[in-house]
């Protein structure tokens, strides 16, 4: 997955013939549970109407920072409709933003260090900064694309078990 779908989300449309509560109690019984961690498969649910529902592989070695298919779920003339987005979970989103505004905060200091310098002796160590600060900068990306290598996979058996649980069509939503 691009990092760019990660953080701004592909969008998708959810139309199922079941009410918004039926729906509810369809996926419920046989998604796993967000809190328990050793699910494999699809967890979550329909919280607060909002579906959230993300795959989970193996509990040792899983990214928890995947992807999740969220948006609210609304009752229509005949069922239910979603307008969903497959994208970072929001906490991830804020890691991404702190780490990086810490990285900044830590250039600035070495700037200001190296400008400041009066023959300390500060200078001789700036390869070494620069080198952990380029290996902090790429760290998260290269997990990033390591954890959600799968994605496309894990969001197809999301589709999957969504149309055998509830019945419901799953389209590209059109741009707005």
């Amino acid at each position: 997955m691009l990092l760019v779908d990660y953080f701004k989300g592909q969008r998708f449309e959810l139309r199922s013939p079941l009410s918004p509560e039926d729906f509810k109690a369809t996926i419920e019984p046989h998604a796993g549970s967000i809190f328990w961690p050793f699910k494999e498969g699809i967890v979550g649910g329909v919280y607060w109407g909002r579906l959230r529902l993300s795959y989970h592989g193996s509990p040792l070695f899983d990214y928890n920072a995947k992807p999740t298919l969220s948006g609210p779920i609304t009752g229509s003339g005949k069922g239910s409709y979603g307008y969903l987005s497959y994208r970072a979970p929001t906490w991830a989103i804020a890691f991404f933003g702190f780490w990086y505004l810490m990285m900044v905060l830590m250039v600035s200091v070495l700037a200001v260090i190296v400008m400041t310098d009066n023959g300390g002796g500060e200078l001789a160590a700036i390869p070494f900064f620069t080198l952990i600060l380029v290996i902090l900068a790429i760290v998260p990306i290269g997990m990033h694309r390591l954890g959600t290598r799968d994605s496309e996979n894990e969001l197809k058996a999301i589709f999957d078990f969504l149309t055998k649980q509830t019945d419901a069509s799953i389209t590209p939503a059109t741009k707005v």
